[in-house]
């Protein structure tokens, strides 16, 4: 079965790690991140299977493995940013190399969606199936919650590289902060820039908004012409 058909997870074996594609995906990732990163994404690839077949949710198998593969592409010295977001770095990286090896640039496309909307579950649920269910299986492995909904032979299996990934984790992201700590306002991330980021304020929506330069000033008259009256 093609990978790029969608599937019903757990209806049909994967077998994307025998594509030359998905081959191409796991040596970026090989060669770009360090053990830690790389423990990870395979967690939450197999997690993102066992959340997908428990739902019976059709989707695109390689677009899933790429994403959720690829998905810290932007923590990595390699593909670091000093301007965007690592989500939006890394989702840029992937659809580069996908689309040298030839994917569908819809496709692709897809899998930028599931890099870039990693973090943010409240739109990725909206975007794709993807995209939702790799944001769940990401955080999944990050936070532990939900984990005791599934088999705990599964699970016990999964996590076995999980012990001592949290530290090198935040200082990962730590790192990718210090030259453009602004990206962590308003995100998930802005508690960590407060801690360790110095300098770091996060300002709210409400004191900006009523510290607008206009809040306070009278609103002028549009009128232009004369009564003919």
């Amino acid at each position: 079965m093609p990978l790029h058909e969608p599937t019903i997870v757990g209806q049909a074996e994967p077998t994307q790690r025998h594509t030359q594609l998905a081959e191409a995906v796991e040596a970026l990732l090989e060669e770009s991140s360090p053990r830690f990163l790389i423990d990870h994404c395979h967690r939450s690839f197999e997690l993102a299977m066992l959340i997908a077949h428990a739902r019976g949710i059709e989707l695109d198998v390689e677009v899933l493995f790429a994403g959720v593969l690829l998905h810290d592409l932007g923590l990595t010295p390699t593909f670091h940013s000093s301007e965007v977001r690592f989500e939006v770095a890394g989702a840029n990286a992937a659809r580069d190399l996908l689309r040298a090896e030839g994917m569908d640039p819809a496709r692709a496309e897809k899998v930028w969606d599931v890099i870039a909307l990693h973090t943010t579950g409240g739109i990725a649920d909206f975007k794709s199936p993807e995209a939702s269910v790799g944001s769940e299986a990401i955080g999944t492995d990050v936070t532990g919650l939900g984990l005791e909904r599934f088999d705990p032979v599964d699970i016990a299996r999964i996590m076995a590289t999980r012990p001592g990934f949290a530290e090198p984790f935040i200082h990962a992201i730590v790192t990718d902060l210090q030259d453009k700590p602004q990206v962590a306002s308003s995100t998930w991330m802005t508690t960590i820039a407060a801690d360790h980021i110095q300098g770091f304020h996060q300002h709210s929506v409400e004191e900006l908004a009523l510290r607008n330069s206009f809040e306070k000033q009278r609103p002028r008259s549009t009128r232009t012409g004369r009564s003919l009256g």
